[in-house]
């Protein structure tokens, strides 16, 4: 059966409105897909080669920014001497030895004054024969002068020596004893630095003398020839002349 002319032309009449709709629809959907795609492409693409970050680490983007060092945080100072001097002016009054092979503790002193700020750190000793002194470790009264300090306290160190010879061997005043040292100065003092250091060269290096032992009497030993307990100094050659009997030693 067929439909009336006025339902047909009803259907006709519709068709292009729901046409229009599904164009409207169709449009929207291109636009909102368009618009998602030019928001990702504005946020960048990642680099498929990168390799990943591992787990816990921050990438540098991420990181805070370093705070630039200035005024309150300078860099480190090297401690270096101020100077160095091959021979430090000591002087000691303890040059003197008694005994071959065994320590004999010297006093030593830096001579003249040091300046407030100025210090001199003893860095070798020597002796210059070996064959009359050697250095000795062993320990003295007072503080060694192994990596000693000078400064103006004005406090003394110490050097064990040993003999090897007697004075009749070697002659007197043929070995010294020599300190070298740093001399460092604390900021500020570089000027009063500047004249210590140039009044030591003007004045040379002071060296200490040693002085061996002297070689003893084969009469003090105690034997025939010896000195007499009683403090008489008569020889037994001449108390036998005066008709006495020589006391016996020992």
């Amino acid at each position: 059966m067929n439909a009336p002319p006025n339902e047909l032309f009803s259907q006709a009449a519709a068709a292009p409105t729901f046409s229009r709709t599904i164009r409207s629809l169709a449009i929207g959907l291109v636009t909102i897909l368009l618009s998602s795609l030019l928001l990702t492409g504005c946020g960048g693409k990642s680099d498929p080669t990168a390799d990943p970050l591992p787990s816990g680490v921050a990438s540098a983007e991420s990181q805070p920014p370093l705070e630039p060092s200035g005024p309150d945080d300078p860099a480190p100072k090297v401690d270096r001497p101020y100077a160095r001097l091959p021979t430090l002016p000591t002087g000691s009054n303890d040059n003197s030895t008694d005994t071959v092979n065994q320590t004999h503790c010297v006093k030593i002193s830096l001579l003249g004054d040091v300046p407030d700020g100025i210090s001199a750190k003893v860095t070798a000793i020597r002796v210059d024969r070996t064959d009359v002194f050697k250095v000795s470790g062993g320990s003295c009264a007072g503080p060694s002068c192994w990596g000693f300090t000078f400064t103006a306290d004005d406090v003394p160190c110490y050097v064990g020596v040993v003999p090897l010879v007697f004075d009749d061997d070697t002659g007197r005043q043929d070995t010294s004893l020599s300190l070298s040292g740093d001399v460092r100065c604390k900021p500020g003092a570089e000027q009063a630095c500047a004249a210590f250091v140039a009044d030591v060269k003007g004045r040379g290096g002071r060296t200490i003398p040693l002085f061996p032992p002297p070689k003893p009497d084969p009469g003090e030993s105690g034997g025939v020839g010896g000195p007499r307990p009683d403090g008489d100094k008569r020889s037994p050659e001449a108390m036998a002349t005066q008709g006495e009997r020589p006391p016996l030693n020992g």
